[in-house]
């Protein structure tokens, strides 16, 4: 019989054996499977989110000389297969500062209205939105036009205009309007004037209403929340001003023309009737929809880029032979643009899972050389009689090795199964409400052949790492050792001091810097390099900044490896303390549980090695995920500022505004806030300008000023004293301290604002403001005295709601109600949208999970090693019953020794876990050149103490099992000598 026939016989004869080896193999590639299953189902439900975004696939932009060359440009673009229409068009708004529309000779829009300016009245438009122009052919491919009055035809000098346009300027079908704007030529300066005829009123809807929106919010495809900061804005949904007429006409209007415009000068409020022919070069935009069947296979994203990277260069091929100068157009690809997002994401969910499930690989490979150790000792009389019957070492070896390879194979079958429907679980878990669950049959022939590959490989490796080094050490045994009726222990280790205390003391190193909650080397970086002149002390620093790297993952396997062998080595030493623990249970047989302790010192070792790592590292990541979500929110605190935040666009009257605002239920105190940029020794910086209510009104907290109390600085600002307070980043960048004298000149208009003022705090973050880089903040009524400070017409708002209301519902309030602001965000609004990301919420549940499979790897490492003593003593065990001890005693040895172990594990597991979790959110979750104004809470959630408790229960019942099992015996039958 060959040496494979002896390994399947082998392993058929003794199926226990492989089932033992393969157990931590299987569950291992479950959860990985799982997982990455899980990532590819989110990447599609992604992916399908992001496309339905996509609302025109590809847009392309083109300089022509003819404004005719459209139609030939068209027809090319039609005659691709995977086009499925092209529609060319022109687009571009009136502004306020350009254009002027009159009727029968008065100006209709935009409205003029008396400001004072620098201590002068003059007149200035106001329109509070612009209008928005469209040129299209007279056939439109897309329609979706719906004509309320009148007849759509846009030829000649014909217009249709919005419902809303025309009931603001009051126009009717058949009404004739003139254009007129101001058209620059390089220093030539044309006065342009143009009739147009009002041929209908319309409503836009559809596809072209979504292309029209998607020209000008043009959607961000990405799908991660940012570690540090997250807001997401929230735009009033306003209804527009269009005008559309044909893309000859809006050549006329200069809505395409290539020219520069100076926008702040207002348009001629008398029409001049000059008017001529310009023969600039003619910008047209061309909105293509593809064959998306075609195209897009959401099975293989790289055929899918491949086949739109194609598309794009017969595109491009079209484009150079039209665009004026062969390079003057470009081609934004959306569709690729949304698919590389939705990739980037589930390889990086993929990433994410795969990085963080390998301690579950480590506790499972550990658990198959513990399983691999315990194999070995068991057989080796069976190996013993193969070497009689003239089997060689090599031959032995083979043999062990070919059966690690068979146990790995089925191991990952059975995991890349089982995996498959555990994925069904965690979908419902992860994405519940963001995706449905694919129809398996579909993922069972486009992944799982994949995964099946995968997850082979990955058990076979996994179990020939486990059992090399215990085949090659049974392999090499001498034969009289193997035939021995009793051989003490296969698998100790020989001690090595040396070793064991440098990885102790290491791991001991890097768990007292995570407790103190500091970071040595992130301290000595940030003393910075002047105070290191020496390039040798920099090299050393950069060495010991890698090794400090490493250890922030090794250290405490280093730790808890280091302290399981020196208590289980020196056991001895420590006798009366594991008395103490074992005696109110045990009584006088306490001496007997703390021997067998101590009997198989390496296997103890290893067993409480499995159970530490596992608690360390579930601990470790539980907490961390969760305290990440709370960062985060403290994030969107400093970036939102408030519990609202808001962003009017140039109010006509501020003080109106803000007094309508201040009247709506609910709200409490509102601030204004003002920037401008001025010049700090050579580098820009931000001057804001607040009010005293934004000490109250903002989320500033205690320990965001340095050198004044937020009442203090309140009072000040409130005085109008020339007093400011910086940032930290500014204060140390120009070594600017409290006390020290700031001259701080800015323009505003055709002033220039020169004021010299006090430093009285440093502030760490100005919470809806900015918390890195120059921020100078002064006070509202210091600068009055020098100027309007409303002439900076950029403001934002921060709102400060009472206690029992609803900021939602008041943001949706001020979106609705309120023309002049175009951007709110409430706290509760964007804390809630992070909230719902796919990404951001899928960790902590993941790490439950993940903790949950480690547990389980380490009670069934438990079991096995307690079946293996019980095994190993039921002589022992008869002989103790037959002097006496009855069952109940003999279960009670046991649990001693497993209460040893336990409590042992459990302690350095849980100290070492909470360790590294508390140094990981104290020093390393923000980087290194970030200083929070605020404590990152530590969260420690519920089911972490329920997993604790279940998993110490489990451990309890897995190891006195066996022990009870035995006890069940007649005394004769164990005492019974088998041949």
């Amino acid at each position: 019989m060959g040496i494979l026939g002896i390994a399947f016989r082998s392993i058929i004869r003794s199926p226990r054996r492989s089932l033992t080896l393969g157990i931590g193999v299987f569950l291992a590639i479950t959860l990985i499977v799982g997982a990455f299953l899980t990532a590819d189902y989110m990447g599609q439900a992604i992916l399908a989110d992001v496309l339905k975004d996509v609302k025109v696939d590809i847009e392309v932009s083109m300089q022509h000389k003819s404004v005719s060359d459209y139609k030939n440009v068209t027809e090319e673009l039609e005659k691709i297969e995977e086009i499925n229409i092209v529609e060319p068009y022109v687009s571009g708004y009136l502004s306020y500062w350009d254009y002027n529309i009159t009727k029968n000779g008065q100006i209709i829009w935009p409205e003029y209205i008396n400001v004072t300016e620098y201590g002068e009245n003059i007149s200035r438009p106001y329109y509070d939105h612009d209008v928005y122009v469209y040129g299209f052919r007279q056939n439109m491919s897309i329609g979706e036009i719906v004509v309320l009055e009148g007849n759509l035809n846009l030829t000649g000098e014909n217009i249709a205009i919005t419902q809303d346009f025309a009931q603001d300027l009051k126009l009717n079908v058949n009404d004739i309007i003139t254009f007129t704007y101001v058209s620059w030529h390089g220093e030539e300066r044309k006065i342009v004037e143009i009739n147009a005829t009002i041929c209908a009123i319309i409503d836009i809807e559809g596809t072209l209403k979504e292309a029209m929106k998607e020209r000008y919010f043009y959607p961000y495809f990405t799908h991660f929340v940012s570690p540090y900061y997250y807001m997401a804005p929230y735009y009033r949904e306003e209804e527009k001003s269009y005008i559309i007429t044909s893309i000859e006409f809006a050549q006329q209007l200069g809505i395409m023309m290539y020219e520069y415009r100076y926008y702040y000068e207002p348009a001629p409020i008398i029409p001049s009737k000059a008017s001529q022919e310009l023969s600039s070069p003619i910008y047209i935009k061309y909105w293509i929809f593809v064959d998306r069947d075609k195209l897009i296979n959401l099975w293989d994203i790289e055929q899918t880029l491949d086949n739109l990277k194609k598309l794009e260069i017969k595109i491009e091929n079209i484009c150079i032979k039209y665009s004026m100068y062969s390079t003057e157009y470009s081609i934004e690809n959306r569709l690729d643009d949304a698919i590389n997002s939705s990739r980037f994401a589930v390889d990086y969910l993929k990433y994410t899972f795969g990085f963080n499930s390998l301690p579950v690989l480590f506790l499972a490979w550990f658990f198959a050389l513990t399983a691999s150790w315990i194999s070995v000792n068991e057989r080796r009389r069976e190996i013993g009689l193969l070497k009689v019957r003239g089997a060689t070492n090599k031959q032995i070896f083979r043999i062990i090795l070919i059966e690690a390879v068979i146990t790995g194979v089925l191991a990952g079958i059975i995991g890349a199964i089982i995996g498959f429907f555990n994925s069904l679980y965690l979908i419902n878990i992860f994405a519940k409400g963001f995706t449905e669950v694919l129809i398996p049959i579909e993922v069972f022939t486009k992944l799982m052949p994949f995964y099946l590959e995968l997850s082979i490989i990955l058990g076979c490796l996994l179990a020939l790492f486990a059992v090399f080094i215990p085949a090659r050490r049974v392999a090499n045994m001498p034969l009289e050792k193997l035939l021995q009726e009793y051989l003490e222990e296969i698998e100790a280790e020989k001690w090595k001091p040396r070793l064991t205390w440098i990885m102790f003391i290491l791991g001991l190193a890097k768990t007292v810097e995570m407790i103190l909650g500091f970071s040595v080397m992130k301290i000595l970086w940030q003393m910075g390099p002047q105070t290191m002149p020496n390039i040798f002390i920099i090299l050393v620093l950069i060495a010991a900044s890698f090794i400090d790297n490493i250890l922030n993952y090794l250290g405490p396997i280093f730790f808890i490896y280091g302290f399981s062998k020196i208590v289980t080595h020196y056991v001895s030493k420590f006798q009366k303390f594991f008395k103490s623990i074992v005696k109110p249970l045990l009584g006088e047989l306490s001496d007997i549980a703390v021997k067998n302790f101590a009997r198989k010192s390496t296997r103890t070792a290893r067993v409480m090695f499995l159970i530490a790592i596992t608690l360390t590292f579930g601990i470790t990541m539980t907490i961390i995920s969760n305290s990440s979500i709370q960062y985060n929110i403290k994030m969107i605190e400093l970036g939102v500022g408030a519990d609202i935040n808001a962003n009017p666009v140039y109010p006509s009257n501020e003080t109106q505004l803000l007094e309508n605002l201040s009247k709506i239920e609910g709200i409490n105190l509102i601030s204004t806030i003002r920037k401008q940029y001025i010049d700090v020794k050579g580098f820009y910086s931000d001057l804001v300008i607040v009010d005293e209510n934004y000490f109250n009104v903002s989320f500033i907290g205690k320990g965001y000023l340095e050198g004044i109390t937020i009442e203090e600085a309140y009072s000040k600002f409130k005085s109008g004293e020339n007093c400011c307070i910086i940032s930290r980043y500014l204060s140390e960048e120009y070594e600017y301290g409290i006390g020290d004298e700031m001259i701080v000149s800015f323009q505003v208009g055709e002033k220039t604002i020169r004021i010299s003022l006090t430093i009285i705090a440093v502030g760490k973050a100005f919470p809806g403001v900015g918390y890195y880089g120059n921020i100078i903040l002064i006070s509202y009524r210091c600068v009055e005295k020098l100027f309007n400070p409303q002439e900076i017409r950029s403001i934002q708002l921060l709102i400060d709601v009472k206690e029992n209301a609803n900021s939602t519902k008041i943001a949706e309030e001020l979106r609705e109600k309120y023309e002049e602001i175009y951007s709110v965000v409430s706290f509760e609004e964007a804390v809630q949208q992070s909230m719902r990301s796919p990404l951001l919420s899928v960790y902590p549940k993941f790490y439950s999970i993940e903790f949950a499979f480690a547990l389980l790897i380490a009670v069934i490492g438990l079991s096995l090693i307690m079946i293996m003593a019980a095994l190993e003593r039921e002589r022992e065990i008869g002989l103790l019953a037959a002097r006496g001890v009855n069952k109940k005693q003999v279960i009670k040895v046991f649990l001693g020794e497993v209460i040893l172990i336990i409590v042992i594990s459990y302690l350095i597991g849980i100290v070492e876990g909470f360790a590294v979790a508390y140094g990981y959110v104290k020093a390393f979750m923000y980087p290194l050149w970030l200083e929070l104004p605020f404590k990152i809470p530590i969260v420690v959630p519920t089911s972490l103490y329920l997993m604790l408790i279940g998993g110490l229960m489990a451990f309890i019942i897995a190891s006195v099992g066996p022990a009870w099992y035995i006890t069940r015996k007649r005394v004769a039958e164990i005492l019974r000598i088998h041949h």
